[in-house]
């Protein structure tokens, strides 16, 4: 089960960017959320992720033997969900804009997030992820109250 959910039923397990794989299908899990449960299920998820992500990633690499495996995505399933947050459901753009944002700040990792990066115990792993949402979430936001 910890490999199940660590590589979001296999997607980690991509050979080819398991991460963006991995955040792929932590946005299908939620794009077809109607309203009124988008907001609650989504920060549901978010929250709940966030909160098991480092143990769950400790079992995960105790397994593996790695430091912070490319096939463990349940990290970036946390970050995608607190950046496509919204109290009601998107449409498809905020979505897509929630999802790239997501990714750059993933791969990027500005100041901060690579300062997180670096915690032990599972924290470093999930955690960088989750700043790098927040900062997603709060640049879609942004963006989004400029658009038409």
């Amino acid at each position: 089960m910890t490999r199940f959910l660590g590589t979001m039923f296999g997607s980690g397990n991509s050979p080819i960017m398991p991460g963006t794989c991995g955040s792929m299908v932590a946005l299908f899990i939620v794009a077809f959320i109607p309203d009124p449960w988008y907001s609650p299920v989504v920060g549901f998820l978010a929250i709940f992720a966030t909160l098991t992500g480092p143990p769950l990633a400790r079992r995960f690499m105790a397994q593996t033997g790695g430091k912070d495996p490319q096939d463990f995505v349940y990290d970036e399933a946390a970050g995608l969900w607190i950046a496509v947050w919204r109290p009601m459901a998107p449409g498809p753009v905020a979505l897509l804009l929630g999802f790239l944002l997501f990714r750059m700040f993933d791969m990027w990792k500005p100041g901060p997030i690579r300062r997180v990066e670096k915690w032990t115990r599972g924290y470093g792993v999930v955690y960088d992820d989750v700043l790098a949402g927040i900062l997603a979430l709060i640049l879609s936001w942004g963006v989004q109250s400029i658009l038409p």
